[in-house]
């Protein structure tokens, strides 16, 4: 039960955070939405700060889960792996579209001097996993034969999580673009150049 609460309170928050802007959002609105006091806030929370962090675990967590599982479940190819993983990705963020103001609300707030050490601290460790993940799936296809040996995986990795970032951010600006249909024309791309078969025996 407590952790039903915890977790109800989680989700407003990422609620009126995506909606309000953390400076503009409180912590009554935020009590109103989980259907609870704003006492029992303060039961599972010190502070707005403190469940500000805690809505942006939540948000990473869903997303890196949904890709990991979705790559787990797959098998295969290390290239269905990687397609697998960064479709899970978007259609995790994609369900959760109304609160991918959120990210700009993170981005934001991260340059605030008071968020700084700690939100620079937790986008660091989490971009770093991100291109561990990508790294690793990127040398298990070069050692499986699957693609070129003569590419730097980390550059490689950091250049992909850049354009999967950037795809999000135009698909919210603008609703015309379908972040799924983009990243696979991307994917085709960098695939067939990581190929062995389609960039050449190298």
């Amino acid at each position: 039960m407590a952790t039903a609460k915890k977790d109800a309170i989680i989700e407003a928050a990422a609620a009126v955070f995506g909606r309000r802007g953390y400076k503009n959002a409180t912590i009554a609105q935020i009590a109103e939405g989980a259907g609870v006091g704003k006492g029992t806030v303060y039961e599972y929370f010190d502070s707005k700060a403190e469940l500000f962090l805690a809505v942006f675990d939540w948000v990473h967590q869903q997303v890196a889960e949904a890709a990991v599982v979705a790559a787990e479940k797959l098998g295969g190819s290390v290239a269905d792996r990687m397609r697998a993983r960064v479709e899970a990705a978007i259609r995790a963020v994609l369900e959760q579209w109304d609160f991918y103001g959120l990210f700009m609300e993170f981005w934001t707030v991260a340059a605030d001097e008071s968020f700084r050490p700690t939100l620079h601290g937790i986008f660091k460790r989490m971009y770093r996993e991100y291109r561990g993940q990508v790294v690793a799936l990127i040398r298990e296809g070069v050692d499986r034969g699957e693609f070129r040996a003569d590419v730097d995986p980390e550059a490689l990795a950091a250049a992909s999580i850049g354009a999967i970032d950037g795809i999000l951010l135009q698909a919210w600006f603008d609703d015309s673009l379908d972040p799924l249909a983009v990243a696979r024309t991307y994917l085709d791309v960098l695939l067939t150049g990581l190929s062995r078969a389609k960039g050449g025996d190298r």
